[in-house]
């Protein structure tokens, strides 16, 4: 457990690290081609969590209950999705890529850039195709030594990317330490996943074709997931992409830095989520309503605490450190700030009823979150043709939806999971903060 933690602190400080050193060494147009890379990589990260969340279930369920075919047959599918996945990312992902690269007329002057957007996807594909052997060895229960060589390819990639700035060499040499970093990484995991299945006797009996001859898994729930998951990505973050098109280079920078800003936050909001869910499902494998109730409250209260103490730091003192540090980027307006804040503080609400919902195995919040997030997507993809000087309209809009129509949608699909009033569940949430406050 200490190890699953220390990987995740990593994660965090290195993301948080990250940003002051770009900021330092890259020009408007290096940031800006850099935030278009790892949106589209971030992208096809989603497709890699539905994968891996599901397989490692199913090889776990295989492995601990010595049903070897089914070990055998779960392995094979895993490989075959990933590899469908390495492939998707090889050629389709880099072909629109490249494509959305030379369209820039504002970076046009970095024609070049092909070859550095070739060696990130090759990076990615690398992570996919040999993403079995990370699925392995957390289905298997080698949980720490995953924990321990991600954390340290992660500081090897900040270490490397670190002297590759100081040295000169922006978005390649970002692209050849990501690279470096992964192949580390990969090779370190395939020897530990190759030497288990080994000494579990398996490694000889895994094909290609054991996927299309064991019984397939229930994959609908992968698929809704993914689908979740990609459109809450795509809602705001995605507008950057339009924004490198419609937008001057410095405005564009700005509201790609602030989008970021706003999504580590979101990250460090999700933080307890993951620290908690096993409480969370316990208390859903027990039916336990008063216990599930409390980890919800605890959960909501603890996330929001941490997004709106970030958000007020950010609005504060944000621009001051960015000067203090030489930043050739700054953030958005004020007002801009706090609007992409409040947009990403309802996503973290809705994630968090999400997260139960999902653990309920229940996905009926999916129709109307996906029609909510598409009309918002949509509305940003027609404002940026007639009103593309207005960025607080691009968020404004979605931002709108979210609040009135996808948020009290599942916020009532929750309590009716839970047998609860809405005005029920608020009344109680008071007494657990004041019960909060009072023991303190």
């Amino acid at each position: 457990m200490r190890a699953a933690y220390l990987n995740q602190l990593i994660n965090l400080v290195v993301t948080i690290l990250l940003v002051p050193v770009l900021l330092r060494y890259l020009d408007l147009t290096d940031y800006l081609l850099w935030a278009i890379f790892t949106t589209f990589g971030s992208l096809t990260l989603q497709f890699e969590s539905a994968i891996q969340n599901a397989s490692i279930r199913e090889i776990a369920a295989a492995f601990f209950g010595r049903d070897m075919e089914s070990l055998v047959g779960a392995i094979g599918k895993a490989r075959f999705a990933y590899r469908l996945l390495a492939g998707f990312v090889m050629v389709p992902l880099f072909a629109v890529g490249a494509v959305y690269l030379h369209s820039l007329t504002t970076l046009r002057h970095e024609s070049g850039v092909t070859m550095e957007w070739l060696l990130f996807v090759i990076a990615y594909a690398a992570n996919y195709n040999f993403g079995i052997n990370n699925t392995v060895l957390l289905g298997m229960g080698r949980v720490k030594y995953f924990n321990n060589t991600t954390s340290f390819t992660r500081t090897l990639n900040f270490v490397l990317t670190l002297v590759m700035l100081q040295a000169g060499f922006a978005i390649m040499g970002l692209c050849i330490s990501f690279l470096a970093s992964v192949a580390v990484g990969c090779t370190i995991i395939a020897v530990a996943a190759k030497r288990l299945l080994r000494d579990e006797g398996i490694a000889s009996r895994l094909t290609l074709r054991t996927a299309a001859r064991s019984g397939g898994t229930d994959s609908s729930n992968i698929l809704k997931y993914t689908a979740y998951s990609v459109a809450s990505f795509t809602l705001y973050r995605g507008g950057l992409l339009l924004a490198t098109v419609a937008l001057p280079k410095s405005v564009a920078a700005a509201y790609g830095l602030t989008l970021q800003a706003a999504a580590i936050l979101f990250t460090l909001g999700q933080v307890p989520l993951q620290v908690w869910l096993r409480k969370l499902a316990s208390a859903v494998a027990a039916r336990d309503h008063r216990d599930i109730l409390r980890e919800l409250y605890l959960s909501l209260l603890t996330a929001n605490a941490i997004f709106v103490a970030g958000s007020m730091a950010l609005l504060l003192c944000g621009n001051l450190l960015l000067t203090a540090i030489g930043s050739k980027v700054m953030l958005a307006g004020g007002a801009e700030q706090l609007l992409i804040c409040l947009a990403f503080l309802i996503e973290l609400n809705i994630a968090i009823l999400v997260n139960f919902l999902v653990t309920m195995n229940d996905y009926s919040f999916l129709p109307v979150y996906l029609t909510s997030s598409g009309a918002g997507i949509a509305s940003v993809v027609i404002l940026s043709f007639v009103a593309s000087d207005n960025i607080t309209l691009w968020v404004a809009v979605p931002v709108g939806l979210q609040l009135l129509v996808c948020a009290p949608r599942i916020f009532k699909r929750m309590c009716s999971e839970l047998s609860i009033s809405t005005a029920g569940f608020i009344g109680e949430l008071g007494k657990f903060l004041t019960l909060q406050f009072g023991r303190n």
